[in-house]
């Protein structure tokens, strides 16, 4: 009844593991449960079959390797000293006639039911070692594989030139802050941004001075606004400012800083005089259709950044999806 107990047990951590997986996938407490719950059932069916058995072994060597492909090295190494002490005590407890050797084999077969204390020495003194080197070289395997992948990935979701996000990354990034919206209520302002006669600046400067300026009003926005604002590369010369917890005229007072920022500080040049760079704003909010999809509220934008483009340059245009084109108001 109590293996029966152990595997339901099993199960049903694994099951629940699926649904916090969905919540909370960097789950840290659910993490070192799981670990310590898998070390609590292999010492108990280690004993069950014998402490020095050859599936223990096998499953003692094996299991943190499996492990680490998983989890992180945090998360094993705890459990995995905790088997080790568990075993050890019951394997030394069994060696000195404290419990039965393998209670679950049969009585008659005492070869598979005894062990010695100094058998028991030399067995640890080769498997300890092989063990502890065996797990050295799988985290440090694993380890260079998992940064790989994590570099791999932020390589993936990051524009090469500016270090911000790019196009995929930003609308990422605004599909997650319209669920929150949806559930929780704050509104949430979008702006689009293109550097204005950029084309311009490539034709009469060159590339390379055409990139530095797209790297200078980066780091200018970024250090305008708030920790919990971001910028993306949405494209060329355009880029994507996501303003969660943000109403309208919130948004509006953000953005006109941060076209004054552009507009007060021209790019320095080597042996050239400063470059002036200024950008057309389109900003629209969901403050008043919290339903609106990514989809709307780029087209909202996008309208507003054609608007300002229209009336001059160098402005903020805001555009409500709900109104008319010609409703948008010019700041």
């Amino acid at each position: 009844p109590f293996c029966s107990l152990v595997v339901t047990g099993m199960i049903a951590l694994a099951s629940y593991g699926f649904l916090v997986n969905r919540h909370n996938p960097s789950a840290a407490w659910y993490q070192y449960l799981g670990q310590f719950y898998y070390a609590a059932a292999f010492i108990f069916f280690g004993y069950l079959v014998g402490t020095l058995s050859m599936p223990v072994g096998i499953i003692l060597i094996s299991g943190p390797l499996i492990g680490m492909i998983f989890f992180e090295l945090r998360y094993i190494v705890p459990a995995c000293v905790v088997s080790v002490i568990g075993l050890i005590t019951l394997t030394y407890a069994s060696a000195f006639d404290l419990l039965p050797y393998a209670p679950i084999m049969p009585a008659d077969r005492s070869d598979l039911t005894q062990v010695s204390s100094l058998w028991l020495l030399s067995f640890y003194v080769f498997v300890m070692p092989y063990m502890i080197t065996a797990i050295y070289v799988a985290d440090m395997t694993f380890g260079h594989w998992r940064e790989r992948g994590i570099r791999a990935r932020e390589l993936s979701r990051t524009d090469v030139l500016t270090g911000i996000p790019n196009r995929r990354s930003v609308l990422d990034i605004l599909e997650k802050e319209i669920a929150r919206t949806w559930r929780h209520g704050p509104p949430l302002a979008v702006a689009l941004l293109d550097l204005d006669h950029f084309k311009k600046i490539n034709d009469t400067w060159g590339h390379p001075v055409g990139d530095a300026a797209l790297q200078h009003a980066t780091q200018l926005l970024q250090g305008t606004l708030r920790q919990c604002d971001t910028m993306g590369r949405f494209g060329g010369e355009e880029f994507m400012l996501v303003l969660p917890d943000t109403s309208l005229e919130g948004a509006q007072a953000m953005v006109e800083r941060c076209r004054e920022i552009l507009e007060k500080n021209p790019m320095p040049q080597d042996d050239a005089p400063a470059l002036r760079i200024t950008a057309s704003f389109g900003l629209t909010c969901n403050a008043h259709c919290m339903t609106l999809s990514s989809e709307q509220l780029i087209r909202a934008a996008d309208d507003a950044l054609y608007d300002a483009k229209r009336a001059g340059r160098n402005r903020v245009a805001t555009t409500l999806w709900a109104l008319s084109p010609s409703a948008a108001e010019l700041s």
